[in-house]
């Protein structure tokens, strides 16, 4: 039996202080562009952001394309065409592109926008690993909008870890766990 709790038990809170104290570990200013403008892109939509993959091991992103997670508090709020309310809807995560010019240099970034109620659920329940396996990973949070969302998103990438660890330890015929 794993020993993990499940989404009705308190999560370990060594692994969320874990969890929040790596979210908020510096990163390049190359960033920090990127971040602001996608700021501005999604206004009082954006509940948070994160930064992931590659980039994030990199001091600056050069010729990289950065990858971000948008976490919006809502579909309807973020997008005033119906037709990405519903694409997301349906078949959420969304993913553009995003291209930033300061100071004569290019920054690049793919994003994917979620709403937090799927960040939360993806992050928990769902079976297919895209959103527990990406954040059972290192981020970090470059934007929340308030200390309520901080905790949410710290507290649904610990449930990440723990939805890894259960999902693939059992097929290395393992079955204790200790988060």
């Amino acid at each position: 039996m794993l020993h993990t709790p499940d989404s009705t038990q308190p999560l370990p809170e060594a692994l969320v202080r874990q969890i929040a104290s790596e979210t908020s570990e510096a990163v390049s200013d190359d960033f920090i562009v990127l971040a602001d403008a996608l700021r501005l892109r999604f206004g009082t939509s954006l509940d948070a952001i994160l930064l992931y993959g590659s980039c994030l091991r990199s001091s600056e992103i050069g010729e990289g394309i950065a990858d971000f997670y948008v976490v919006v508090s809502s579909y309807g709020e973020a997008y005033s065409q119906n037709y990405l309310r519903y694409m997301n809807t349906w078949l959420p995560p969304n993913v553009f592109y995003l291209e930033v010019e300061r100071h004569e240099k290019k920054f690049r970034a793919k994003y994917a926008v979620v709403s937090m109620e799927d960040f939360e659920q993806g992050t928990r329940r769902w079976f297919h690993p895209y959103l527990w396996a990406r954040f059972a990973q290192p981020s970090r949070l470059l934007y929340a909008r308030n200390e309520v969302i901080r905790r949410l998103v710290h507290e649904s990438l610990a449930h990440a870890v723990l939805k890894f660890l259960k999902s693939s330890l059992p097929m290395l015929g393992s079955s204790i766990v200790d988060a």
